[in-house]
């Protein structure tokens, strides 16, 4: 039996998985050229990229209280959480505020604050790539790269502390 999946993206949530297709049709589908993969889901190819469906494909299984992080994820050091157990996926455990954690499409992600402050802190390696990455974050939200250290100098003793703010200098050159 062949299953078609010619119908409007619109009919459908914005990533697809085994919740809502067997996943031996989604994968035929893949095959087919009429999705593609992302994360742990699908998606059908018409729909545009947006931030909202790379969050909800990061967070595919995972439990409500788990914040999509850079590549990662974490949850409060409160949260007593376990991790779906996905492949390619890591959950780490941190100190979070309520304000570091943004809602996009009803699901938890790091602010962009937050982002940039852990990317100068713990990418491997943090080169060309990572210092366009925040250059890009910091020219479409309202911060600032005087934001990201006053965020890191208000802290005590965080890991990582001196390394993120000698990254961060690199992100003022032109």
């Amino acid at each position: 039996m062949t299953v078609s999946f010619r119908f409007s993206s619109a009919e459908l949530p914005a990533v697809l998985s085994s919740q809502d297709l067997p996943l031996p049709e989604l994968y035929a589908a893949r095959l087919d050229g009429e999705l593609f993969g992302l994360c742990d889901g699908f998606v059908v190819v018409d729909q545009p990229d947006h931030r909202n469906q790379r969050a909800a494909a990061v967070l595919i299984g995972q439990p409500d209280r788990v914040i999509a992080e850079p590549h990662e994820l974490c949850v409060g050091s409160s949260a007593r959480v376990r991790s779906s157990g996905s492949g390619w996926t890591n959950v780490r455990e941190v100190v979070i505020e309520p304000s570091e954690i943004a809602i996009v499409a009803g699901l938890q992600v790091t602010t962009p604050l937050r982002t940039i402050v852990d990317l100068a802190r713990f990418a491997i390696p943090f080169g060309e790539r990572e210092v366009r990455i925040v250059k890009a974050m910091i020219a479409i939200s309202p911060i600032r790269l005087s934001d990201c250290r006053n965020a890191l100098s208000e802290r005590r003793n965080l890991p990582n502390k001196r390394r993120a703010l000698e990254r961060l200098e690199l992100c003022t050159r032109e």
